[in-house]
């Protein structure tokens, strides 16, 4: 069924364990996403855990949120995207969801302010860049940090970060306020899209006690 979100013309779907219908965008990365997160499982963790807090950086459309709320019904998932278009469609699609909060922010090492860049790698490949001042069409930056401090928990079960390089930011400094509370760490690196990505994840990673594998395209850190 077709449907206009916010001026963007959308279909829904239907899918097994999912409660309510997906809204997606028809010829855009929104069917890729579609079917690695739903079909292909990407972020199905490899053993039984029962989180409590979830924090899904990189929202995009809500498709992750939308999986963790079915997954762990139990767990208050935060939900965190910067570009405007990406996240109407996050806030429709997480609206059934009651314990699904969300943001509209990018995430940062420190509360600067940024700018939200096409570089051609469409809907799914936005990138922030700091920026010296506020301007306009600027949003304000949101620390891991922070959102943790404002959830009422003690610890984030999950982190998923799919943040299109801003790794490179995130990991470069002040981590040490959060990353030795995350229990789960799943995420995927974009040194192409900015470089110094991985070594400053893997830098700041290899100060804590964390064992790595992978999850389809994405990394997991387990804390030990």
């Amino acid at each position: 069924m077709s449907n206009i979100i916010d001026g963007q013309i959308t279909k829904s779907i239907e899918m097994s364990d999912i409660k309510f219908p997906i809204s997606y965008r028809p010829d855009t990365t929104d069917t890729i996403l579609l079917n690695s997160i739903f079909l292909n499982n990407q972020y199905k963790i490899p053993f039984e855990i029962n989180p409590k807090f979830i924090i899904d950086g990189g929202g995009n459309v809500g498709f992750t949120a939308v999986y963790f709320a079915n997954k762990y019904p139990d767990a208050t998932i935060i939900s965190i995207e910067p570009e405007s278009s990406n996240y109407k469609i996050l806030k429709h699609n997480t609206s059934f969801y009651k314990n699904i909060k969300t943001i509209q922010s990018a995430l940062w090492n420190d509360d600067a302010e940024v700018k939200v860049v096409d570089i051609g790698h469409r809907e799914w490949g936005f990138i922030v860049e700091p920026c010296v001042k506020e301007v306009e069409d600027t949003i304000r930056a949101i620390t891991i940090s922070s959102i943790l401090k404002n959830s009422g928990f003690n610890e984030i079960d999950i982190l998923k970060l799919d943040i299109e390089g801003s790794e490179r930011e995130v990991f470069s400094s002040n981590y040490d306020q959060w990353l030795s509370k995350v229990k789960i760490l799943i995420i995927e690196i974009h040194d192409d899209m900015k470089i110094g990505s991985k070594e400053n994840v893997f830098n700041a990673i290899s100060q804590y006690n964390f064992e790595m594998s992978s999850l389809g395209e994405n990394l997991i850190f387990i804390r030990k």
